[in-house]
């Protein structure tokens, strides 16, 4: 991920104060009947502290913002947008001890379920989709009396906040995912208060974006990262578009500011494969594999790797290439033929041997939407899986992606292929797939028999054109049966689709034939690849 370069500002501005006095009979903790307050907020009308001259009106106050007041370490109250200014009565106790602090917390918290014995409060950013969630501090000295006018400037108490503009004409809450980052935060109104990153959410790494209407699609984004280092791994998912964030490194209570350079949200047409009538899906970028000695889930690094056996195959751990038929609890290389159902819920090993097909899989059920799915299990701990959830395509899915397509409109669907010279397989293109121009276009296109390997042959520079314009490969995998391999040059893929306690439906394909639906023995190590569905 390319890091680009940020503006980082911090300070806080109060422009102006002025207050009506009363007499302190209380020493430091003067009770009054009530302190009215008028805070005029000195942001150009903005809820952020950005670049002036810029142009943010979609994220200017608007009646009804409330921003939340603290003082001797307790909430105490809260004033609310009229349009001008910000106003309100405070009936709880003051001192003067401390300061009144002013927390804008973009609406997300609501101040009507908040007491005086408040001490602290979590705000959840993880939908933004009704607007940012936008978290701003100022304070000012408070000297007693019942009355408080002040102008202050709020500035960003998120580790950033981000604008995104984007050309793609979005209508849809984005959402963004990626490690480091965080989607809430925990406010103390201690006398210094302080905004630390929460985990209130089952994912605290995925936040929804607020989606602007207006012509410019400008996006905000509030980036909380759990300590210095840098925002990394960002993902971006909308419907029709799907890419990533660039971020360079965020620190603690600093304001952040994108137009140009700094963050990128870098956005690609979103390719999707129809697998129903109804139901789209994304493929994970490689074949599944295994390491048994690390209890490591991955993807293939490359769509056209797999490991094979002894001879064929192109995976490699420290120089020592990778071989299926040393599937073992301890095996310290990457192995990619599993059993069906075999991942590693309820005992389903995916180093498992055994040579009885009943052992596999759950009784006579499909594994469909179950533990027994290889994504469903393991969707958190893929690495290169980010936070999607994964599952396996049913034998229904698999013959509709290769023959069902065409009453959809969908006319090129998939074809055999020879890359590089060295690795034979099958592409499957996306649906409204555009050929690449300078590319030759492929021939034997959703021919199940007679069309060999060779008829497409591409080199890098092709398949990376093709694999831009959203092109899967599925690669020859070798078959396993116990520790013995078979079928060098064939193709096996699973499906989640039970044919009874002994067998399940797969995908089979060799250098003159194509079988979506044929049913194999349980036992049997076949290639397993993930899809998602799309949004």
């Amino acid at each position: 991920m390319k890091r680009l370069s940020m503006i980082l500002m911090a300070g806080l501005l109060v422009l102006g104060l002025s207050q009506c006095k009363k007499e302190n009979t209380n020493n430091n903790n003067e009770e009054t009947e009530g302190v009215k307050i008028t805070l005029t907020v000195d942001n150009g009308g903005q809820k952020v502290n950005v670049t002036p001259g810029q142009d943010y009106s979609e994220v200017a106050y608007t009646e009804g913002d409330v921003i939340l007041v603290a003082n001797g370490g307790r909430y105490v109250g809260y004033l609310q947008y009229s349009g001008s200014a910000f106003s309100g009565t405070i009936t709880e106790s003051l001192t003067t001890d401390d300061k009144l602090h002013f927390i804008f917390v973009g609406n997300k918290v609501a101040p009507d379920g908040l007491t005086a014995s408040t001490t602290s409060i979590t705000v959840d950013m993880s939908n933004q989709s009704n607007g940012p969630a936008v978290i701003s501090y100022a304070s000012v000295n408070y000297e007693g009396g019942d009355f408080v006018n002040a102008t202050v400037t709020l500035l960003n108490q998120a580790s950033g906040l981000v604008m995104f503009t984007t050309d793609f004409g979005l209508t849809n809450p984005i959402t963004i995912s990626g490690s480091g980052m965080y989607n809430a935060m925990t406010i103390s109104f201690a006398n210094t208060p302080t905004f630390t990153p929460a985990n209130t959410t089952s994912n605290p790494n995925e936040i929804k974006l607020y989606q602007t209407s207006d012509a410019a699609h400008k996006t905000f984004l509030a980036v909380i990262p759990q300590n210095t280092n840098a925002v990394e791994n960002v993902n971006v998912i909308t419907s029709g578009y799907s890419g990533t964030i660039t971020v360079p490194a965020v620190y603690q209570n600093m304001n952040y500011y994108n137009e140009g350079e700094g963050v990128k949200m870098i956005l690609t047409p979103d390719y999707v494969f129809s697998v129903s009538s109804t139901q789209k899906v994304h493929f994970s970028p490689g074949n599944l594999q295994y390491q048994a000695s690390t209890n490591t889930w991955r993807f293939a690094e490359n769509q056209w790797d797999y490991v094979g056996d002894a001879t064929n195959g192109n995976v490699y751990v420290n120089g020592v290439k990778c071989n299926n038929a040393y599937i073992s609890s301890a095996y310290t290389g990457w192995i990619d033929l599993f059993g069906w159902g075999t991942s590693g819920y309820s005992n389903k090993y995916p180093y498992m041997t055994s040579e009885n097909n009943v052992d596999y899989g759950d009784g006579e059920n499909n594994i469909s939407g179950t533990d027994y799915d290889w994504g469903v299990y393991n969707h958190n701990e893929i690495e290169g899986g980010g936070n999607y959830a994964w599952r396996t395509l049913t034998s229904a899915e698999w013959a509709y992606l290769f023959n069902g397509r065409s009453e959809i409109g969908v006319e090129t669907r998939f074809a055999k292929a020879y890359l590089f010279g060295s690795v034979h397989g099958v592409i499957l293109f996306p649906d409204n797939y555009t050929h690449p121009e300078g590319v030759a276009a492929p021939t034997g296109v959703n021919e199940t028999g007679s069309t060999s390997w060779n008829a497409n042959q591409y080199n890098a520079d092709d398949w990376g054109k093709m694999e831009d314009a959203g092109c899967v490969f599925l690669p020859v995998t070798c078959r396993r049966n116990g520790s013995s391999m078979y079928d060098a040059d064939y193709g096996y893929y699973w499906s989640s689709t039970t044919n009874g306690g002994y067998s399940a439906y797969g995908v089979y394909f060799r250098n003159t034939a194509l079988l979506p639906g044929n049913s194999y023995g349980r036992l049997r190590g076949y290639s397993v690849r993930l899809v998602r569905d799309a949004n």
